[in-house]
């Protein structure tokens, strides 16, 4: 499928073209200079690129094409900061999926969800002034994802005191923690070893359940524990990754075509669960659309 971009006018093109070579600087700075720099100087270069609203994935079922990395293999996302490297990279290798635009807040909360070992930036050009790679960690910082991710335990335990799993109807208020939820860039579902395209079911207190995570260090433990790893139990988890908007609608399907009752997020933890055909009185209690 090819995306359409509304056509933008010269004054248009050349502010989109200068935020982008100031974005592209700062990527250098930090990617070769790093240790050079001043913390402030530093920081700058970071606001730069979470501010910066043009960047590109190509995603296919809500998961990012990856840039290639020989015999190495690592899960490297392609993320570009213009739409012709974009459709280069899809040319050349034979990429699955659609563009999608995202600003930086969403794009490296995307990025610190996934079970990544770093990200490429215009993987397909052979600019290296452009061709710019990070490890993982660099995407947390840019986040701030220390001190701005949510901390589901205690807005579970705050939600529902003395034990109670979450169902609606405890006496408990549980608003906070459902924002919170509601507010992700996505949820995370295991799969099935044998099929990382099919979500794991199973039978939780005589229903059919669901399982969701709020970050890949949860759902790698439950895959662990419950072994959904194959047989190679060192390896990494797979999962789906589906935006939240998109993946209550996905769940309503599930319930409708294949009985799914009940989703439990962060099960083997300080988790909680509710019906499927809750999640509707949720988001309009909530004015969640």
């Amino acid at each position: 499928m090819i995306r359409m971009y509304p056509l933008a006018n010269p004054e248009q093109l050349q502010q989109q073209q200068q935020r982008r070579s100031s974005l592209e600087e700062s990527l250098r700075q930090l990617c070769w200079r790093a240790g050079e720099l001043k913390s402030q100087e530093i920081e700058e270069h970071l606001e730069r690129i979470r501010e910066f609203d043009g960047y590109l994935m190509l995603m296919d079922d809500g998961k990012a094409a990856l840039s290639p990395d020989g015999e190495q293999q690592r899960v490297l996302p392609a993320v570009f900061t213009d739409e012709a490297d974009c459709t280069v990279f899809a040319a050349i290798h034979g990429a699955r999926g659609a563009p999608r635009r995202f600003n930086g807040t969403q794009l490296f909360d995307a990025l610190c969800a996934m079970p990544i070992d770093g990200v490429i930036f215009n993987p397909a050009t052979q600019d290296a002034n452009r061709r710019l790679g990070f490890a993982a960690p660099f995407c947390s910082l840019v986040a701030k994802r220390t001190g701005r991710a949510p901390d589901f335990d205690r807005l579970v335990a705050g939600a529902f005191p003395a034990g109670r799993t979450g169902e609606i109807g405890d006496p408990a208020d549980p608003d906070a923690l459902w924002r919170e939820l509601l507010s992700l860039e996505a949820w995370l579902f295991a799969v099935h070893p044998g099929n990382p395209a099919q979500p794991y079911l199973s039978i939780y207190r005589d229903r059919l359940c669901i399982f969701a995570f709020t970050d890949s260090a949860r759902l790698e433990t439950f895959c662990r524990e419950n072994g959904l790893l194959g047989d190679k139990p060192d390896q990494q988890a797979h999962f789906l990754w589906i935006e939240t908007a998109k993946a209550i609608g996905w769940l309503q399907g599930m319930e409708r075509d294949h009985g799914l009752e009940v989703i439990h997020f962060n099960f083997g933890g300080v988790g909680w669960f509710a019906p499927i055909a809750n999640l509707d009185p949720i988001c309009r209690h909530l004015g969640y659309s």
